[in-house]
């Protein structure tokens, strides 16, 4: 018996930990066939504990194996993407457990007969057929048992320059990894690296680099537990080697590839900032990791082409100001619209084809065509002629289920979506579990939601969520005010008689604000941040996320002022709201890293922003 299972064997099973979030719930609920929620508990708890008797995993006593690590991913709709657009894209789950992030990867249509997986224990694998109600026939994917550090599993190998000229072999016959060497697309790894000390770490690395395949944009991702600084986590049974951002980086890109070979991004999280300690998440985080903070480091590594000019790869260039020489409105105005940007996938596909009822995809492509041109004409933003304005971005925001949280957890948590423009981010959440009767939109222009109605062939009463017309620069609309610091006095008054917002100052629990801050230039910014601030409850967990176009450095982006992850948090925490009222969480990313330029999206991104690298500023203010 080695330490670390010394370390955990007397871990016993806490029923009190089990929380499933609503995606989760349905995930499970829709591949088991099991509806009722106790009825699903006890089977769920069933295979828990057969699975704690194979190995103490403080992931199983925690129901953190319940968890759909993947779809949470930043590379995630990268990687769908990949097994849609590349034939044969093998994609390998390392570590799979009992396989729920391959079968969502499935149900979001990832080719089945492109899926592999593999673990220590099979005996994983058969309680994940038992979890999920699955035989080998109903969910035909490979899987191959071994240990990642014997060569009778993956042979050692340096990483392939030349992609094999040979088929694949057939996945269901293999009984090692090896014949994989250099032919896999995507790699995903998730809570994997973080049982292993500094020296395996990169063993681990250099065996699944031998695996992935040279062709630029090939990919392994995932996360784990890290730190800002690498060294040593004191865990609360044993000590952990934990990697920073800078160091995977340098991990990756100059030790276990030849350096200019991948393309790395990582950046880490305090999670226990961002989750409730007394409840069934915090007290599970709390009992696998102590009581220090815990921050999940999540990364992807890409295959480029380094004989290839560099792209995307040279900080924006920050400037003052140039003085505006032309309307934006009438250039965009005149560009013509183009359908051939029309980009819709996987997960929004399906949220669109389930709320309009429109099941065929050019009948819906039509449909959208159509009210997009409508939408053009009220106001040419560059997100309507590009399609952004069908992106779900709220659930893809790291706050999205705190949120969620929030809304089932206190009662009447209020949830105003600000610049709702069609109501596209307040619908998913309704969807997704918050309640209806809590929830009220804005946006200044009143034809947009009217358009929303049309695009998702609904009506005010089939969707009756209250929507406000408004500037939020106008008193009329939101009266400025500094942020409470006590909760109003009475009842919260009816959303659906509401006139403006200044009735709500001090009872919104949650704001949402994406692609909304970077309409303004910096003093601006600052107004709208103070009128949300207004509007926000002093409750402890209360908070405004979002994302818009970010920088590295505070700055101008060709004529669009941009905040960095430092500078946002500064704004909120000393000026916005006192210091130490508010925890920040802010990061930033290039997405231009994680889109192929031909694609539509890639071209979506290159129109909307031109030549360099496009930054998205990721965040959440969290009353403290």
């Amino acid at each position: 018996m080695s330490n670390t299972e010394n370390a955990y064997r007397d871990l016993t099973l806490d029923p009190s930990l089990y929380a499933l979030d609503s995606k989760e719930l349905n995930f499970f609920k829709s591949q088991t066939g099991i509806n009722n929620d106790e009825e699903l508990k006890a089977h769920i708890f069933a295979v828990q504990a057969k699975a704690f008797a194979v190995y103490p995993y403080p992931c199983i006593q925690g129901f953190r194996f319940a968890k759909l690590k993947i779809g949470r991913l930043f590379a995630y709709d990268e990687f769908l993407r990949l097994g849609r657009e590349r034939k044969g894209a093998i994609y390998l789950d390392m570590g799979c457990c009992f396989g729920n992030d391959a079968r969502l990867a499935v149900a979001d249509g990832y080719p089945i007969e492109n899926v592999i997986t593999s673990d220590l224990n099979p005996e994983f694998w058969d309680l994940g057929h038992e979890l999920f109600k699955s035989t080998p026939e109903s969910f035909p994917v490979p899987f191959i048992a071994g240990d990642i550090f014997d060569p009778s599993h993956i042979v050692p190998s340096p990483p392939s320059t030349v992609t094999p000229s040979d088929p694949h072999p057939d996945l269901k016959a293999l009984k090692s990894l090896t014949p994989l060497h250099g032919r896999i697309s995507a790699i995903h790894a998730s809570a994997f690296f973080h049982l292993f000390d500094e020296d395996h770490q990169r063993q681990a690395a250099q065996q699944l680099a031998a695996l992935l395949s040279p062709e630029p944009g090939s990919m392994i991702f995932g996360q784990h537990v890290g730190l800002p600084q690498r060294g040593v986590r004191p865990n609360f049974r044993r000590q952990m080697f934990c990697h920073s951002p800078q160091s995977w980086k340098e991990l990756w890109d100059g030790v276990v590839f030849a350096k200019g070979n991948v393309d790395v991004v990582a950046s880490v999280r305090d999670v226990t900032r961002r989750i409730n300690p007394n409840g069934a998440t915090g007290r599970a985080v709390q009992k696998m990791l102590g009581e220090e903070p815990v921050y999940v480091l999540e990364w992807y590594i890409k295959r480029v082409d380094p004989e290839a000019p560099p792209q995307h790869h040279t900080p924006a260039v920050l400037t003052e100001a140039k003085e505006q020489t032309s309307d934006p409105e009438k250039s965009y105005r005149d560009l013509p619209l183009d359908p051939s940007l029309y980009s819709l996938e996987g997960r929004d596909l399906e949220f669109f084809k389930r709320q309009t009822m429109i099941t065929d995809d050019e009948e819906l492509k039509a449909h959208i065509l159509t009210v997009q041109a409508e939408a053009f004409k009220v106001h040419p933003y560059p997100c309507i002629r590009s399609f952004n304005f069908t992106r779900l971005k709220i659930g893809r925001l790291f706050a999205y289920e705190d949120f969620l949280t929030l809304g089932r957890e206190r009662t009447g948590a209020i949830y105003l979506d600000i610049g709702c423009c069609f109501g596209n981010d307040a619908r998913l959440a309704v969807k997704d579990g918050y309640p209806i009767e809590n929830i009220i939109t804005s946006d200044i222009n009143p034809e947009f939601w009217d358009l929303g109605h049309k695009l998702f062939k609904s009506t005010p009463e089939s969707f009756p969520v209250p929507f406000l017309a408004g500037d939020i620069f106008d008193p009329a609309h939101l009266a400025p005010s500094p942020p409470s610091t006590k909760p109003p006095l009475g009842p919260a008054p009816d959303l659906k008689t509401l006139t403006s917002l200044t009735h709500l100052h001090g009872r919104i629990s949650a704001i949402h604000a994406s692609a909304f801050f970077h309409l303004f230039d910096e003093a601006h910014q600052l107004q709208v941040a103070r009128q949300l601030a207004a509007l926000l409850s002093p409750e402890p967990g209360s908070l405004i996320f979002g994302q818009h176009v970010g920088a590295l450095q505070m700055g101008f982006r060709r004529k669009m002022f941009c905040h960095s992850p430092e500078s946002w948090k500064a704004l909120w925490d000393g000026e916005v709201f006192e210091k130490g009222s508010v925890h920040v969480d802010a990061r930033v990313r290039d997405v231009t890293r994680l889109t192929d330029p031909n694609s539509a999206i890639g071209r979506n991104v290159r129109m909307l922003a031109g030549d360099g690298p496009v930054y998205l500023l990721e965040w959440c203010v969290k009353r403290v």
